[in-house]
């Protein structure tokens, strides 16, 4: 599954006709509709799903298994950062009634900061309109998070600030 995730960004990065793009979104949602008729508690074949039906330009699909995809792996970091990934580039598709499962991703992920600080941190930058959210989730953490966060934060502009044209 992770490489129909892969396959579908490098497709639409490399500019493949949209014939191409489409059989290979269709391939990749008909292998994890199998997963989850298997597995239905399997949280990346719901997830496999929502991205494919991305690709694919089926909205209603997209916010269905995301959501099943939140409530099969609520509480795994790395299932919730693909999820927050897929949300924060396609926030104007996702449905109103799935941002507060994204708020939980996001806390997931804010409690585990050690390991996701420079994802949160970028995310934090380059995407204005989720930083409420994101703020909201950081500050019911404890002191060392937020301090923490702030920090990757303040590194990351350093970095970009310094970094060549």
């Amino acid at each position: 599954m992770i490489d129909c995730r892969n396959s579908i960004i490098h497709a639409a990065r490399l500019a493949l006709p949209d014939d191409q793009r489409r059989a290979l979104a269709t391939a990749c949602l008909d292998a994890a509709r199998t997963v989850v008729e298997e597995a239905p508690a399997s949280s990346f074949g719901w997830f496999s799903i929502a991205h494919s039906s991305l690709a694919l330009g089926d909205r209603e699909t997209l916010n269905r298994a995301l959501s099943l995809s939140q409530a099969t792996g609520s509480n795994e970091g790395w299932i919730a950062r693909y999820r927050v990934e897929l949300v924060e580039g396609n926030r104007s598709l996702i449905d109103p009634d799935y941002l507060p499962r994204h708020r939980a991703d996001l806390a997931t992920l804010v409690d585990n900061i050690w390991v996701y600080d420079d994802f949160l941190a970028g995310i934090y930058i380059r995407r204005p309109e989720s930083r409420a959210d994101m703020t909201d989730v950081i500050e019911q953490r404890e002191n060392v998070i937020q301090r923490r966060f702030l920090y990757t934060v303040d590194r990351a502009r350093r970095d970009i600030s310094n970094a060549p044209s």
